[in-house]
């Protein structure tokens, strides 16, 4: 179906007389008429007409100062800042004369309601219509321009009964005392304890210095929750579908995979991996591969809305700079941060969005062991604002020097920041060759 606009082919998107009965009975019964577009969410940009529009926002001024809404009060402002002029004095009778009757308001505040989201759409693909065709990526335009369709959300399209709200949190509260969280609960014990569960529309933050557990850590996550039944998905952007399907099944069999790449698996343990790898697809998980920006990420979390509970990021600085994005690196992460939030929010996705630290996060200023802070987060400040949680992954500070992580070494997941409980350390170990992050209490248990 064709939904780009060529200019020449523009069509006006408004109703004169939808305005001017809003206008006409906003004069007959202001405040009547006030409270019905405050509960529709009605904006100034819904008038189109300038005599209309001038009106509009002189009532809104007017109330704003406690003034009495009425035709004489009306005109004074307008001749106050020089906007009669482009009324005219016969409007206000005009306007009146259209309203026979305030009981079908309701029915023209929709209908100017609709022709504004209209014009919003047609903005839209207006503005990717000189991108068509060109030498861009098709794939990077298509989903920026989804990504700006689904933030339109009518005004009051989603509006939910209080009551029903209400309802809603009581009902998981109930559900909580059987599954232990309102959220959906981490694979590991000792870090649900502090962690309550990743919160549904919220971002859960994890950061790590390179190479040192990002990405088992959201794989070690994802698998057991698919265990569970929750489908999830993981949007990786620096590794391969191939090589995270590899991970997920070395982690479940406990698997050293450099044996199998360096050729030294028996044929036995080979079939034993294509048996489990075979099981582990059919799980509920998703994984999408390759660059992408944020555009497309947040395009992936809005088609993934009714199907995934959770989907984990991997990881947001190797997310690609996309025309839309700011110059400066600092401002680019802010609005990265931003947009996951926002969009995690929309679809009600529990979102873990991992980080690299800087290598200097483990050592301070006079080059001693430290532990990794907030701060140590490209864009920090941002991501502590927009995140739920943020759960950062270290070495041991009893371990020397500072090398990246040899198997089985002491490891700490600190939970630094959690809106909704406690924060803390907690002792892991780091199983590398086996693909797994253990606690320390359980090392030699089975994690999923």
């Amino acid at each position: 179906m064709e939904i780009i606009m060529r200019h020449s082919d523009r069509v006006e998107l408004f109703s004169e007389e939808a305005e001017a009965y809003v206008i006409g009975s906003l004069l007959r019964v202001p405040d009547r008429t006030l409270s019905l577009l405050d509960a529709m969410q009605c904006d100034v940009d819904w008038f189109v007409v300038p005599k209309f529009r001038y009106i509009y926002e002189a009532i809104i001024q007017l109330r704003i100062t406690g003034t009495i809404i009425e035709q004489a009060s009306i005109a004074t402002y307008l001749r106050s800042i020089n906007h009669m002029v482009f009324v005219g004095e016969n409007t206000f009778g005009e306007t009146i004369d259209s309203c026979k009757s305030v009981s079908n308001t309701a029915h023209y505040v929709k209908m100017m309601r609709d022709f504004f989201w209209k014009r919003k759409i047609q903005s839209v693909c207006e503005s990717f219509h000189e991108r068509i065709g060109g030498s861009e990526n098709s794939e990077e335009i298509v989903s920026e321009m989804k990504y700006e369709l689904s933030t339109m959300n009518v005004a009051g399209s989603n509006k939910s009964n209080p009551s029903d709200i209400i309802e809603s949190i009581t009902a998981g509260y109930t559900t909580a005392r059987d599954t232990g969280s309102t959220g959906i609960q981490s694979g590991w014990l000792q870090l649900e304890a502090k962690l309550g569960g990743y919160m549904p529309g919220k971002v859960c933050l994890v950061g790590s210095r390179p190479k040192i557990g990002k990405t088992m850590f959201c794989c070690n996550e994802l698998l057991s929750m698919a265990k569970r039944g929750i489908p999830v998905g993981m949007i990786s952007l620096e590794m391969r579908e191939s090589e995270i399907w590899e991970r997920l099944t070395g982690a479940d069999l406990g698997l050293d995979l450099f044996k199998f790449r360096t050729g030294k698996a028996s044929s036995e343990q080979i079939k034993a991996f294509n048996k489990r790898a075979k099981e582990i697809i059919q799980l509920p998980i998703t994984i999408w591969d390759g660059n992408r920006t944020i555009e497309n990420i947040c395009a992936i979390m809005n088609d993934a809305a009714e199907s995934i509970r959770l989907i984990a990021i991997d990881y947001t600085q190797r997310i690609s700079q996309s025309q839309a994005d700011p110059g400066k690196e600092r401002e680019r992460y802010a609005r990265h941060s931003n947009m996951i939030a926002g969009i995690s929010l929309q679809t009600n996705i529990s979102t873990i969005a991992s980080c690299q630290l800087g290598r200097d996060a483990e050592i301070d200023q006079r080059g001693k062991r430290t532990s990794p802070a907030p701060r140590n987060i490209k864009g920090s400040g941002n991501w502590e604002e927009d995140a739920y949680q943020v759960l950062l992954i270290s070495r041991h500070l009893d371990l020397p020097g500072d090398e990246e992580w040899d198997d089985n070494q002491p490891t700490v997941i600190r939970l630094a920041y959690n809106r909704g409980g406690p924060t803390g350390d907690l002792d892991f170990i780091f199983q590398k060759s086996k693909q797994r992050l253990v606690p320390e209490s359980c090392a030699d248990a089975t994690p999923f």
